[in-house]
């Protein structure tokens, strides 16, 4: 059997292959938790977005009804 020097020790195939397999998991779950990470923060993003939206389109009509009234006083 071939083995082959890895971090200071030699790995028979089989733990080769072993290796393989933790490392493809533990990207699988790192993929995974960035994945919903990104999906949490967009979702809250977009949220803020549209208060944000919502509250400038309020403060507008109060500036608007404000200047309309002051204008009526001017008269």
């Amino acid at each position: 059997m071939k083995k082959i020097k890895c971090l200071g020790r030699y790995l028979s195939q089989n733990e080769n292959g072993s290796i393989t397999s933790i490392v493809l998991a533990t990207l699988f779950f790192f993929i995974i938790t960035l994945s919903a990470a990104y999906m949490l923060i967009a979702s809250t993003r977009r949220t803020q977005l549209k208060s944000e939206l919502l509250l400038k389109n309020m403060y507008d009509s109060q500036i608007l009804q404000a200047n309309s009234i002051a204008e009526e006083l001017l008269k």
